[in-house]
C-alpha cells in the first residue's frame, strides 16, 4: 500500500512524487519539514501553530501526503470539518489554492493511499452519518466542491483509485494551466527581482549538434539589442530517457525542421546541412566556451560555427590553440561547462537544448520567442530610443511588431488539389493535438484537397513515460498556443486510460460513417477545453451527438470485439507514422502527391509552414 499508514509516527518518510508536488509549491511549510522528519503528533501540531495556512488545513493536507493516519486523527478530534480539506476545493484566496491542490498533484496514486482516503471516509461518515448525509452536506456547503470529494461521497463501495486518479490528473493540469496563477507567478517573480535588485536576465541553453538552438541562438543579438535585457549563455548536451523516446528520429526531424522553418522565421539554416560529425561537434563545444560569458560573441561564434559543423565537407581551423595539449585542455574545460549547463538546466526545471528561461517560464527556440517578446514588452522593457529611431513596423500579421512572429497559416483553395492528400495523426490525449486538430482539418478542407485522419494511441498508453517537468512543460506551452491562437482550451478532464479505449472502440463503426474527423474534434473538445469526463457513458453520448452520430447505435458498437479492430487500426497507424514518416509524437502530418517526395511535420506549431506546402504543390 502506497504512502504506509500507521499509528505510529515513522522514522521520517519516503519521498514520492506527490511529496515532491507538495514540497514544489510550498517548501518551507513547518508541517511537512515535520512529518518528513519523522515528528510525533505533539511536535507537528505545535509546529501546524506557526503554519501560514490555516490550522486544519495545513495539517490534513501534510498528513495525507505523508501518510500519517496518527495526525489526521488528531486533528480530526478537534476540527472534523477539516476532513473536507483533502477532497473539497476552497476558494482561490491567496496561495492557498495551488497548496490545496498540490496534495493531489501526481500522475500516480501514490502517497494519496486506500488506507488514508477510506479512513477519511469512515470519519465522514461517523461525524455525519449515512454516505448520503455527508454528500448533501457538502453539497450545501458555500464553497465548490472538486469531483474527487463528489465521487467518494457517492460511491458506497468506496472509491475507484483509477477515477480518482484521473480526476487528480485533471485538476493539477488545470491548475497548471492556470492564466490567473500564471499571471500570479509573474507578477511574483517580478517583485522577487525587484527585492533581490537582479537585473532581467535571460538564460540560454545551447547545444552544438541540436539544429533548433542553431535557430535559436541568432535571435540573441536582435532581444538584446531591442529590450533593456541580460542573457546567460549555458552549454549543454542531448537528454536521455523518456523525455526523448526516439533519439535518432529526432534528429532526423530536427534537421528537417530547420531547413524547413528558418527563412520563414527570419534566420538562417544551411539547406545542405548534413549531421555534424563527432570531431566538428567538440571543436564548435570548445570554441564556444571560450566566449560563454559574452552573449553577443557567443551567437556570433554559433553563427560561424554553423557555417562549418552542419558541413562535413568543410575544412575546420584549429588555429586557436598552438597545440594539441591545449586544444585537449579546452575541450575538458567545454566538458565541465556542459555538465554545468545541464545541472542548472534540470534545477531550474527543464530537460530540453535551444530553450530561453525568463523569471520562471521556458520557451522553446525561435519558434516561442513571440511569447518571450510577449512578457518583455508586458513589463515595459523595449529601449525606447530604438524604439523610436527604428520602430518596428506592426502589420495584420504581426500586430504587436515582434521581432520574431510565427508566421501565419496562409489558407484558401488551391488550383490544383488533385492528387494532394493530408495525413493527419492525432492522439485524444494529446494537448497539442486538441490545439491543433481542427486547424489542420480546416487547412486541407479550405485547400480542397484530400485528407485521411489516422488516429494513434496516447504515448502513455504505449508505454512511454515522461518526466514531471515535462509534464508541466506541455500543458503551459499548450495553453497560452492555443490562447495566442484564439483556441478554447484549458478545462481538462484527463481521458487518459478507459475514455480512450472505449472511444476507439467506436472507431471502425465511426469510420464506416464518414465521420472520423468530427468524432475526434468532438472528442478533444470533450476532454480539453469543455471538461467532460468522456470516461462515462453521459460524457462519451455528449461526443457522439456532437460529431452527427446516433448514441444508440453507437452503443451496440462499444464491445470488446470492435475495440479489438480499433486497436488494431490504432496500431496500424503507429507502426506507418514510425516506419513512413519517422514520426514518434503527435500530431503529427504527411502531405503526399505532386512532388517527388512526401513533406512530413510533428506538431501544431509547424501547420503554417504545412499551409505553406499544400498552397505551394497546389498551384
Amino acid at each position: 500500500m502506497a504512502g504506509g499508514i500507521g499509528a505510529a509516527a515513522p522514522s521520517g518518510c519516503e519521498d514520492s512524487e506527490i511529496q515532491g508536488v507538495f514540497r514544489d509549491a510550498m517548501p518551507n511549510h513547518p508541517v511537512f519539514q515535520a512529518l518528513v522528519g519523522g515528528a510525533d503528533v505533539d511536535t507537528v501540531l505545535a509546529a501546524a501553530k506557526g503554519a501560514v495556512l490555516p490550522f486544519g488545513m495545513g495539517v490534513v493536507h501534510a498528513a495525507t501526503v505523508c501518510g500519517r493516519r496518527d495526525v489526521l486523527e488528531a486533528v480530526v478530534r478537534v476540527q472534523p470539518l477539516c476532513l473536507l480539506s483533502v477532497v473539497s476545493l476552497p476558494l482561490p484566496l491567496g496561495d492557498v489554492l495551488p497548496l490545496h491542490l498540490a496534495c493531489m498533484g501526481t500522475s500516480s496514486t501514490e502517497g494519496v493511499s486506500e488506507g488514508v482516503v477510506g479512513w477519511i471516509l469512515d470519519e465522514m461518515e461517523r461525524v455525519w452519518g449515512e454516505r448520503e448525509c455527508v454528500r448533501q452536506r457538502v453539497l450545501s456547503m458555500s464553497y465548490g466542491v472538486s469531483p474527487f470529494y463528489l465521487a467518494c461521497a457517492s460511491g458506497a463501495e468506496g472509491v475507484c483509485h483509477v477515477c480518482l486518479d484521473r480526476m487528480l490528473r485533471s485538476m493539477m493540469a488545470n491548475l497548471i494551466m492556470s492564466p490567473r496563477l500564471r499571471d500570479k507567478r509573474h507578477k511574483k517573480a517580478e517583485r522577487l527581482r525587484v527585492k533581490q535588485g537582479r537585473p532581467h536576465v535571460i538564460h540560454y541553453f545551447h547545444q552544438v549538434n541540436d539544429p533548433y538552438s542553431a535557430l535559436a541562438v541568432q535571435c540573441i543579438p536582435t532581444i538584446l539589442a531591442r529590450y533593456a535585457i541580460f542573457v546567460e549563455c549555458h552549454l549543454v548536451s542531448a537528454i536521455e530517457g523518456g523525455d526523448l523516446p526516439e533519439p535518432e528520429l529526432f534528429a532526423r526531424l530536427a534537421l528537417h525542421d530547420a531547413k524547413a522553418i528558418a527563412p520563414g522565421m527570419g534566420v538562417s539554416f544551411p539547406q545542405t546541412a548534413q549531421t555534424p560529425t563527432p570531431e566538428a561537434e567538440a571543436e564548435a563545444q570548445r570554441r564556444l566556451a571560450e566566449v560563454i560569458g559574452d552573449p553577443v560573441l557567443f551567437a556570433r561564434c554559433a553563427s560561424e560555427c554553423t557555417a562549418w559543423l552542419w558541413d562535413n565537407s568543410a575544412t575546420v581551423s584549429l588555429a586557436e590553440a598552438e597545440t594539441e595539449e591545449e586544444r585537449e585542455g579546452e575541450r575538458e574545460n567545454a566538458q565541465l561547462l556542459v555538465e554545468e549547463g545541464n545541472a542548472l538546466r534540470l534545477d531550474m526545471g527543464h530537460y530540453s537544448s535551444g530553450m530561453f528561461y525568463y523569471e520562471g517560464e521556458w520557451y522553446w527556440g525561435v519558434d516561442r520567442m513571440y511569447h518571450l517578446e510577449q512578457r518583455l514588452m508586458k513589463l515595459d522593457l523595449e529601449r525606447h530610443e530604438l524604439r523610436q529611431e527604428h520602430p518596428v513596423a506592426k502589420t495584420e500579421t504581426n500586430p504587436y511588431g515582434y521581432s520574431y512572429p510565427r508566421p501565419p497559416i496562409v489558407r484558401g483553395r488551391v488550383a490544383h488539389p488533385e492528387g494532394l492528400t493530408l495525413e493527419i495523426y492525432p492522439s485524444l490525449r494529446s494537448p497539442y493535438t486538441a490545439v491543433g486538430f481542427d486547424t489542420a482539418v480546416s487547412i486541407a478542407k479550405e485547400a480542397g484537397i484530400a485528407y485521411e485522419v489516422r488516429p494513434v494511441l496516447p504515448m502513455v498508453m504505449r508505454g512511454m513515460t515522461i518526466s514531471r517537468n515535462k509534464g508541466r512543460y506541455i500543458m503551459r506551452d499548450a495553453k497560452r498556443e492555443a490562447d495566442a491562437q484564439g483556441i478554447p482550451f484549458g478545462n481538462m478532464y484527463d481521458p487518459v486510460g478507459r475514455p480512450v479505449l472505449t472511444a476507439f472502440s467506436l472507431l471502425p463503426w465511426v469510420i464506416k460513417q464518414g465521420k472520423e474527423a468530427e468524432f475526434i474534434s468532438a472528442f478533444l473538445s470533450a476532454a480539453f477545453p469543455k471538461g467532460t469526463n468522456t470516461s462515462s457513458l453521459k460524457g462519451l453520448r455528449t461526443v457522439v451527438e456532437a460529431a452527427g452520430l446516433d448514441w444508440e447505435v453507437a452503443q451496440t458498437h462499444i464491445t470488446d470485439a470492435e475495440l479489438k479492430r480499433g486497436h488494431a487500426l490504432l496500431a496500424a497507424n503507429r507502426e506507418s507514422m514510425i516506419s513512413d514518416l519517422g514520426l514518434w509524437g503527435v500530431p503529427s502530418f504527411r502531405l503526399r502527391g505532386r512532388a517527388d517526395s512526401d513533406y512530413v511535420v510533428l506538431g501544431q506549431d509547424k501547420l503554417w509552414r504545412l499551409a505553406q506546402e499544400v498552397q505551394t504543390r497546389g498551384q
